[in-house]
């Protein structure tokens, strides 16, 4: 398995030395308070290019997109999610496979309903740092464990085709879950994704912070490629 404990803390350190900067909570702050309508055009200015310009250390794992979450609960009537578009959509593109869920499936939980008790003013960047870099390694400790470790495995060992109905069948269901002796901590949530940049995702897993938004999910994505292939990200933009 490609994954280690190494391979983890430098993730930590990476995404919580970028995800904390000043620069970056200055600017996710104003991404943040824009009206809808402006969020995507804002969202240049927290784009990797754009902060290494400004000096902003900048790993290859940190990207921005518009992105939306699906509820699990709606995982078995969404059916499966082609690579790249939204679950059970079969657009031509991730844009166009947009709305393709009906609005009750799309997580709303990090920052619509169900969110009023969290933070609205952004912590310290010293804070955020700690916080991002302890909850990617939590994300590891399950991950790195022997039966989740070994459904990994299995995956991505399947062909390419049929790695999403593994992860209908295996890690969006409780059942199956129990049955492999995996436990899901309770401020996590294993549940698919959609970037609209054409990403393949297969599935992520998102642990909840009392941090502001949009620092209140942090999470890491597996792709539908090759377990090399597989990228980590931060959640910047969450569209619904």
């Amino acid at each position: 398995m490609r994954y280690t404990r190494e391979y983890f803390t430098k993730l930590a350190e990476d995404l919580s030395n970028t995800g904390s900067h000043p620069t970056v909570v200055d600017k996710m702050v104003k991404v943040r308070e824009a009206p809808d309508e402006e969020r995507i055009s804002l969202s240049d200015a927290v784009h990797p290019d754009a902060l290494k310009e400004l000096g902003v250390p900048v790993p290859d794992s940190f990207r921005v997109s518009p992105r939306t979450f699906e509820k699990p609960t709606f995982v078995q009537s969404n059916g499966v999610q082609n690579p790249g578009l939204e679950p059970g959509s079969d657009a031509e593109s991730s844009w166009k496979s947009y709305g393709s869920m009906p609005n009750s499936a799309y997580d709303t939980s990090a920052w619509g309903a169900g969110s009023d008790a969290l933070p609205e003013t952004p912590q310290s960047p010293e804070i955020i740092r700690k916080t991002i870099y302890r909850a990617v390694l939590d994300i590891a400790d399950l991950v790195l464990g022997s039966q989740f470790s070994q459904a990994i495995t299995e995956m991505y060992d399947l062909p390419l085709e049929s790695r999403p109905q593994f992860v209908m069948d295996v890690f969006l269901n409780s059942e199956e879950l129990n049955r492999r002796g995996i436990v899901i901590p309770e401020t996590m949530n294993i549940q698919r994704s959609t970037f609209y940049d054409g990403r393949p995702t297969l599935f992520c897993i998102s642990k909840r912070e009392q941090l502001s938004y949009p620092w209140r999910k942090i999470t890491i994505t597996f792709d539908s490629e090759t377990e090399e292939d597989a990228h980590n990200t931060l959640e910047e933009m969450e569209s619904c």
